[in-house]
């Protein structure tokens, strides 16, 4: 998700909003007053440069996402999201952020993986 495509932009936060409060339920006072660590883990699809003509991942394919999007505007999309949820009051709260971004492997979907955990 690139944060100038603002028409791709709101539905996938909405999405990510939507889960987060699935995840945490009605009866969850989620973080509301304590920091945060925060783990996200965003798997992009390859594109077909990755692959040999037989369907099978070339060994000069890349694990890992060095391109665009960049690293900072996702995760600031994903946190600005769950805060949205509820899940706590304020980003702000955040004091751990580990944040990766990889290709999906063959069979592997794209998508995305947030663990959060209260600090003492």
């Amino acid at each position: 998700m690139i944060e100038d495509a603002k028409e791709n932009l709101m539905p996938w936060r909405d999405s990510i909003t939507y889960a987060a409060r699935e995840a945490r339920g009605p009866d969850s006072s989620g973080y509301e007053q304590c920091a945060v660590a925060v783990n996200l883990v965003f798997w992009f699809p390859r594109p077909k440069s990755h692959y040999r003509a037989n369907g099978g991942l070339k060994e000069t394919a890349p694990g890992m996402k060095a391109s665009r999007p960049d690293i900072d505007k996702l995760s600031r999309a994903v946190l600005d999201a769950i805060t949205a949820s509820g899940v706590w009051r304020d980003d702000a709260q955040v004091a751990e952020l580990h944040t990766t971004k990889r290709y999906a492997y063959v069979g592997e979907d794209p998508g995305l993986a947030v663990a959060i955990r209260g600090l003492a």
